[in-house]
């Protein structure tokens, strides 16, 4: 039974925390589900614990059970964006009998083989977050200001946003989060159905892109005009590729 659907949300297009952005809550899939948006650590309404169990696979996937069992259903579609992608496969792995279905976007740190050279590339800014606080994150490629293929209301909003973000979160996030949460080497593991939504304008992750269509060809695949913010970038072909895959379960 389709019960809800979930966002782990990060970085550039999770900003947000009045959820006006996000594609799968508007009009276009509330006649499919009920949306829960749980945004990671740092971001929104969210604490930032200390203790850096919480920012490892099992320590989210326990944070994220927790939701599943407050919101009282056996099951739901988990749809994750970038690292978010990275946490809800992580998850999917952890705790296969909560999910019916998976949706993830372009993630570089999900799908990445090289994790030990994207963790050194994030602590460099994880060093200047724990120093600086957010005005060293306004300068990393990861702050919406600095985001490619936004619409200019979208970016103007996700920038407001972030300034609500802790930075203690964020840096925590940087240092023990992107660098241990790579599942490249355990996707054959997955026994729910996928649909990866791939923004095609993100040429960083067109590579990985074309090595998943080759190694994982039983997922459903939905190319979009869209940079990496892929449900804001393409809003109502996110919608479109979702309602689709959510309505193939049940047929």
């Amino acid at each position: 039974m389709l019960a809800g659907q979930v966002y782990w949300r990060t970085n550039l297009y999770t900003a947000e925390t009045e959820d006006q952005h996000d594609g799968p809550r508007a009009d276009g899939l509330a006649h499919l589900c009920r949306s829960v948006t749980v945004d990671l650590w740092g971001h929104g309404a969210s604490p930032s614990p200390l203790d850096e169990h919480h920012y490892h696979p099992a320590g989210l996937a326990a944070a994220l059970e927790a939701v599943r069992r407050e919101v009282g259903v056996d099951q739901w579609v988990v749809v994750g964006h970038s690292l978010g992608a990275a946490v809800a496969l992580a998850y999917t792995l952890e705790c296969p009998e909560s999910v019916s279905r998976l949706v993830v976007t372009n993630s570089r740190s999900a799908f990445s083989p090289d994790r030990y050279g994207l963790q050194a590339e994030t602590e460099r800014t994880a060093v200047a977050v724990g120093q600086r606080g957010m005005e060293a994150f306004a300068r990393s490629p990861l702050h919406p200001a600095n985001a490619r293929n936004l619409p200019g209301p979208v970016q103007a909003d996700l920038v407001e946003a972030v300034r609500h973000h802790d930075a203690v979160g964020i840096e925590r996030l940087l240092r023990h989060t992107i660098g241990s949460t790579s599942v490249v080497d355990r996707l054959d593991e997955l026994t729910v159905p996928v649909l990866l939504t791939w923004g095609i304008y993100e040429k960083s992750f067109a590579p990985l892109g074309e090595q998943l269509l080759q190694q994982q060809p039983e997922w459903t695949v939905a190319r979009l005009q869209a940079g990496h913010a892929v449900n804001l970038g393409d809003r109502d072909g996110f919608n479109r590729a979702v309602a689709d895959f959510v309505h193939a379960e049940r047929q």
